[in-house]
């Protein structure tokens, strides 16, 4: 299955890897890695995540609630 961000939530992402960058050196990427590792929980298993309309599943980060 294919993980897609919603458009939104892309926007958010990426404004927090450049805030967290700014803050401390490496974050950024940390928060990036463990976003790919939530979407590929989520591609295998997409039931994994909660459904919070039909067809939209969201799944906190591990590493970043």
């Amino acid at each position: 299955m294919d993980v897609r961000y919603h458009e939104v939530a892309e926007a958010e992402l990426n404004a927090a890897l450049g805030v967290l960058e700014l803050c401390a050196k490496g974050l950024g990427p940390c928060l990036l890695k463990e976003a790919r590792r939530t979407a590929a929980q989520l591609a295998e298993s997409p039931l994994l995540g909660a459904e919070i309309r039909p067809g939209v599943r969201k799944r906190p980060a591990r590493a970043f609630r």
